[in-house]
């Protein structure tokens, strides 16, 4: 899986707007009183930052994959 520096950086973008789509999820849920609504904002954080995790490892793991096969073809003797 090979992940060029531009898309890396696309991500990185995306993983910051999901945490800051998160932050405001956390904020609505604090300033209501609609337990429903809260129950729904709290969800809808949780599975958010479910899969902002899940990208940072996606991220990590093609970084991972990137260097072995930088290491393979270029440091091996």
């Amino acid at each position: 899986m090979v992940i060029n520096d531009l898309e890396r950086n696309n991500l990185e973008i995306v993983i910051a707007k999901m945490n800051e789509a998160s932050a405001i999820f956390s904020k609505l849920a604090a300033n209501s009183v609609d337990d429903d609504f809260v129950a729904e904002m709290d969800a809808a954080s949780g599975e958010l930052t479910d899969f902002t995790d899940k990208l940072r490892s996606v991220t990590s793991q093609a970084h991972m994959i990137d260097y072995a096969e930088y290491h393979e073809r270029y440091l091996r003797d």
